[in-house]
């Protein structure tokens, strides 16, 4: 898990809507038949309407790698597709 952590900490970034980096907590991994369920967790500061996200994972490895994110902010829920020449997305709740 140590090295999947540090990968993920390379390849996927949050950051407030200013810019400032936020800390990304990795919680579990869940194996399927043809792909991997990440959990992670992000405290913010504070109340926030947004937040960057950058999710780059694979997509230098495989040219057709798409990833989806799934985000709970409060009551709220979304999704996010992540391919390569779209890696970066203000997620706003």
């Amino acid at each position: 898990m140590a090295l999947t952590t540090a990968y993920l900490q390379r390849t996927l970034k949050f950051s407030t809507a200013a810019g400032a980096p936020l800390p990304l907590q990795v919680l579990g991994l869940q194996a399927e038949k043809d792909g991997y369920w990440l959990y992670c967790k992000v405290p913010l500061p504070g109340p926030t309407p947004s937040v960057q996200m950058r999710h780059a994972l694979l997509l230098d490895v495989f040219g057709d790698q798409m990833n989806i994110v799934n985000i709970e902010a409060g009551d709220k829920k979304q999704s996010v597709l992540f391919r390569a020449g779209h890696e970066q997305e203000l997620l706003k709740w």
